[in-house]
């Protein structure tokens, strides 16, 4: 009977692994079945005739770390690169200590890393055959993301630095990002203001960028993604959009970079690989 009990508990613990971490230090895991802005119920199961609900106050909770999907969400798991578009962030999390390697177009090679729920930063660099290490392209970020434990309006918000170049110089952006929506479907808005860098000078731009961002999951494992990039002085209306394959891990992101105008031309292809761990 023991034996079956502990069986119990562990199935049932795998399969819903929703936590409240409590500001005693206690921890309780179960299947969270209702939130609201006062408490938190959560369902657990000591065996196969016995479970108990537990409602705890907002104020007792100190973090709530759910299973691999949302509250609310139909499918097992979420898209594993839920902290980024195709370029762009979300003000998603990649998550305390999790991180991740990506590949675009092959040369361009990167890792992120959670540092903790609220800061997380991605380093990399270009490996083109024949250059020498001065002469790759390198690429740093750092994101500050707003706490979601209790998030009960679907509004995120970030805020970081991105930096691409060599080590003479090169450009990037300072940026805010606000979230709105879960992870399956959502829209964003970053405003960022570049710069550039050259010889240790840097020079701001006179004027912000805005980029839109909006994200729809169409299946298990297929979600449509569309980044528009509205640049100062420039007319056009930079577009990125297409599909994201994904598992629980890995992610393959196919999409068409193009200019929003009278004549669409060609876009130019873009094929990024990330795997999560």
């Amino acid at each position: 009977m023991v034996l079956k009990k502990l069986f119990l508990i562990l199935i049932f613990n795998f399969l819903f692994s929703d936590e409240l971490h409590l500001t005693n230090g206690s921890i309780l895991k179960g299947k969270i079945i209702e939130k609201s802005e006062e408490s938190v119920s959560i369902s657990i199961k000591f065996s196969d005739s016995n479970e108990q609900i537990i409602l705890v106050n907002i104020s007792e909770i100190e973090k709530i770390i759910y299973d691999d999907s949302d509250l609310n969400s139909k499918y097992l798991y979420n898209d594993p690169n839920k902290s980024r578009y195709f370029f762009s962030p979300s003000a998603f999390e990649i998550g305390g200590g999790e991180t991740y390697f990506r590949n675009t177009w092959v040369f361009f090679s990167s890792f992120g890393r959670g540092l903790s729920d609220h800061l997380s930063v991605e380093g990399g660099m270009s490996i083109f055959p024949g250059g020498d290490l001065e002469n790759q392209i390198k690429l740093f970020s750092l994101k500050v993301n707003s706490s979601n434990y209790t998030d009960l309006t679907n509004l995120r918000f970030a805020a970081g630095v991105f930096y691409i170049g060599v080590f003479e110089g090169g450009s990037g952006f300072i940026f805010g990002t606000s979230t709105l929506g879960e992870s399956d479907d959502n829209f964003s808005i970053s405003l960022g203001l570049g710069y550039s860098r050259a010889e240790g000078d840097v020079e701001l731009a006179r004027d912000m960028t805005i980029i839109l961002c909006r994200k729809q999951r169409l299946s298990k494992s297929i979600a449509l993604i569309s980044e528009n990039w509205l640049i100062p002085g420039v007319d056009q209306i930079f577009s990125n959009t297409g599909i994201r394959f994904f598992g629980k891990n890995l992610s393959a992101d196919f999409s068409g970079i193009f200019l929003l105008s009278e004549y669409f031309g060609m876009p130019m292809p873009m094929l990024s690989i990330s795997y999560r761990f």
